[in-house]
C-alpha cells in the first residue's frame, strides 16, 4: 500500500502516486497558508514550498515482522533524523499469524522509543477491508499502551460495509486490487491522514495551554503489553552482516547486475534478480542450486532470513552451516502457504548452534559461512539475510 502497487494518475506511478508523497504535497500547501501558519506572511514565493520532505521506506509484501531486521540499517541511513515517522503496515500484517502482529509491532515501538526517541511516531491504519478488524484491534491497543496517535481511514469512513463500497476502496476483483487500490483510494487516504495530524496538533496545543514546554519526553514502560520472553524473538538488532537483495540490485547499474550476486557471496545456480519490478531477491529455479553468505556473529548471536512465501508456484529450501557436522545443523525453509492468500516476506528467526563439540558455535566476532540449497525445481526465493 505504502509503495503505491496498482495507483496510477498522470505521469505519477506507485511511489510518486502512493498517499504518503500526496500528504507531503499537502502539508506543503497548508504549511503557506497563512491562516494556518501566522509565520508566514506572503505566499508568492516559490522557495516556500518544499518544506516538508516525506522518504517513503515502504517495500510490497512486508509485514511488521518481515521489516524489523532492516530497520535499524533503513533509519541509520537518514540523515537529518526525521520529526515523524509513520508506521502502516495494515494491509501485509491483515495476512499473517495475529501472534506475529502482536509481537513485531510491540518490538517496533520500543524499539523506536529508545532509539528514535527525538522523533513523533503516528500509527496509519489505512486498510479497508473485513482482513483487517483483529490486526486492527491489535494495533490500536499497542498505541493506546504506549500512548501513539493513530490515524485509522477504516474508521474514518465507517469501516465494515462502507469498505465494500466502489468509491471508498474501488472494485474487489481479487486479492491483488484488494490490497493495492486505485489512485483516488490514495487520495482519500491522504486527506484523512492530514486531517488526523491537524486534530492531534490542536490536542497538544489544548494539552499545552499556550505554555513553553521543552520536547515532549515519552516513558517507555517497563512493563511489556505481551509475553516479555517471547517478545525477544521479535527485538530490533543493530546487524554485522546485512545482505538485503533490494538494496544490493538498486545500488548497481541493473545490466550489470543480472547473475551477480554482491560482495561476500558466492553461488552456483542463484541469481540476483527482479521476478517482478521493484521486487529483487537471490532466487533459484532449480533443486540442488547451492548458494553461500558470509555472516559474523556478535555477543548474543542472532540469524534472521527473509524468504518469499506464497500460495502458489514457490518451492523450498534447506539451511546449514556447512562447516559444522550434526543433524540439528539442517533446517527446511518451506515456501509454500496454502492457506495464505497473498505473497509475503517471512523472517525467520534463530539463534545459532551452540555447544557442538564441547564448543560454543559460532564464535564472537569471526566470519563463518551459512549455505542455502534449493530442495524442488520451482522458485525460491531470498530477500535479506541478517545477522548480529
Amino acid at each position: 500500500m505504502v509503495k503505491g502497487i496498482n495507483c496510477h494518475q498522470g505521469g505519477y506511478i506507485e511511489r510518486s502516486c502512493a498517499y504518503p508523497v500526496r500528504v507531503g504535497k499537502m502539508l506543503d500547501r497548508l504549511f503557506v497558508d497563512p491562516t494556518i501558519n501566522p509565520y508566514i506572511f506572503s505566499t508568492s514565493s516559490n522557495e516556500l514550498y518544499n518544506k516538508v520532505k516525506i522518504t517513503n521506506l515502504g517495500r510490497s509484501g512486508t509485514t511488521t515482522g518481515g521489516f524489523l531486521p532492516s530497520l535499524h540499517h533503513m533509519l541509520k541511513n537518514l540523515y537529518p533524523p526525521p520529526t515523524a515517522i509513520f508506521v502502516d503496515f495494515s494491509i501485509n500484517d491483515a495476512f499473517v499469524r495475529l501472534e506475529e502482529v502482536r509481537f513485531a509491532n510491540e518490538a517496533l515501538i520500543r524499539y523506536l522509543r529508545r532509539e528514535q526517541s527525538q522523533s513523533e511516531i503516528f500509527f496509519i491504519e489505512a486498510l479497508c477491508s473485513h482482513r483487517a478488524k483483529e490486526s486492527a484491534q491489535i494495533h490500536l491497543k499497542l498505541a493506546e499502551y504506549y500512548d501513539i496517535p493513530l490515524i485509522s481511514f477504516r474508521s474514518a469512513v465507517g469501516g465494515g460495509k462502507s469498505c465494500e463500497r466502489k468509491e471508498i476502496w474501488g472494485i474487489f476483483k481479487n486479492a491483488h486490487t484488494n490490497a493495492h487500490p486505485l489512485y483516488y483510494v490514495h487520495q482519500n487516504i491522504a486527506w484523512s491522514v492530514v486531517k488526523g495530524l491537524f486534530h492531534f496538533v490542536k490536542k497538544e496545543c489544548l494539552r499545552k495551554d499556550g505554555k513553553v514546554e521543552d520536547d515532549r519526553k515519552y516513558k517507555l514502560p517497563s512493563k511489556t503489553m505481551f509475553d516479555k520472553e517471547k517478545l525477544k524473538d521479535f527485538e530490533v538488532c543493530n546487524p554485522i552482516s546485512y545482505y538485503d537483495a533490494n538494496e544490493m540490485f538498486n545500488n548497481k547499474n541493473k545490466n550489470d547486475q543480472i547473475g551477480k550476486l554482491g560482495e561476500g557471496i558466492i553461488s552456483k545456480g542463484w541469481e540476483l534478480r527482479e521476478d517482478r519490478r521493484g521486487k529483487a531477491g537471490w532466487i533459484s529455479s532449480k533443486r540442488g542450486n547451492i548458494i553461500e553468505f558470509n555472516v559474523t556473529f556478535g555477543t548474543n548471536p542472532r540469524l534472521i532470513v527473509g524468504f518469499l512465501k506464497s500460495y502458489e508456484k514457490i518451492g523450498d529450501a534447506t539451511m546449514t552451516f556447512p562447516n559444522i557436522n550434526s543433524k540439528a545443523n539442517k533446517v527446511d525453509l518451506i515456501g509454500l502457504d496454502e492457506m495464505s492468500h497473498s505473497s509475503q516476506t517471512y523472517p525467520y528467526v534463530t539463534v545459532p548452534l551452540k555447544n557442538i563439540k564441547g564448543k560454543d558455535f559460532p564464535a564472537i566476532n569471526t566470519t563463518t559461512i551459512i549455505q542455502f540449497k534449493s530442495t524442488s525445481s520451482k522458485k525460491f526465493k531470498i530477500l535479506y539475510v541478517v545477522s548480529c
